[in-house]
């Protein structure tokens, strides 16, 4: 079984002290590859990204993902709940 290592982002929905905008970039990458392998996002995956999108200016985009990436999780966690296996 694969480990995923997701950035304190997503798991606090909180940005760095002193945030560095190619870590942030990074650490979207990070965990948008975790959700594509498979791996169950954080419960702050999306407010993560929204304020990665704010901090390096894409939110208003970044807001229609959020969107789209909250309709996906919730997908998959009913999906898993009723054991049907399957990617994002």
């Amino acid at each position: 079984m694969h480990q995923y290592i997701w950035p304190n982002i997503f798991i606090t929905g909180e940005l760095p002290p002193n945030p560095n905008r190619e870590k942030l970039i990074a650490d979207a990458l990070c965990g948008w590859a975790n959700a594509h392998a498979g791996a169950e996002p954080p419960d702050n995956f999306g407010i993560g990204m929204q304020k990665i999108g704010e901090f390096i200016k894409t939110g208003i985009l970044l807001k229609d993902l959020q969107i789209e990436a909250d309709k996906i999780i919730k997908e998959k966690r009913l999906k898993k709940s009723q054991g049907v296996i399957g990617n994002l």
